[in-house]
């Protein structure tokens, strides 16, 4: 549930923090939050940038891998454009297919043509 703050008036005799000309001083939560981000927290939240995005690109990587081929649209739909445009190259697709379509279209031209490829190689596979 959302926590409401409120402003809280002070004593005017009170040379604390806040607004001088209305009175007002921030609410407690507001000053702690501030007081407890300190400098070591903010560097461990930037240390290796280049490893955290290497992870991230090699968990984008994986999931292609597992779900390129599917012919599961949740699982489509949990790649991004740029993987479903790559998966119609890998397909014979012109390099302009997708362009311009909305996620849930390029899930589907992508089932799609999966599916093609899917028939087409148990045909060939069938022939031999």
């Amino acid at each position: 549930m959302w926590k409401r703050h409120c402003w809280k008036r002070r004593p005017a005799d009170d040379a604390g923090g806040g607004d001088a000309e209305t009175g007002l001083e921030p609410p407690s939560s507001a000053r702690s939050v501030q007081s407890s981000l300190s400098l070591a927290s903010f560097r461990s939240l930037i240390s290796n940038p280049q490893e955290r995005w290497a992870a991230a690109q090699e968990a984008k990587e994986e999931l292609y891998r597992n779900f390129a081929n599917s012919l599961s649209r949740e699982e489509l739909s949990q790649l991004s454009r740029t993987q479903l445009r790559r998966r119609l190259q890998t397909l014979g697709s012109a390099q302009t297919e997708g362009e311009g379509l909305r996620h849930w279209v390029l899930v589907e031209t992508v089932l799609l043509w999966n599916a093609l490829a899917q028939l087409d190689s148990s045909e060939h596979c069938q022939r031999q």
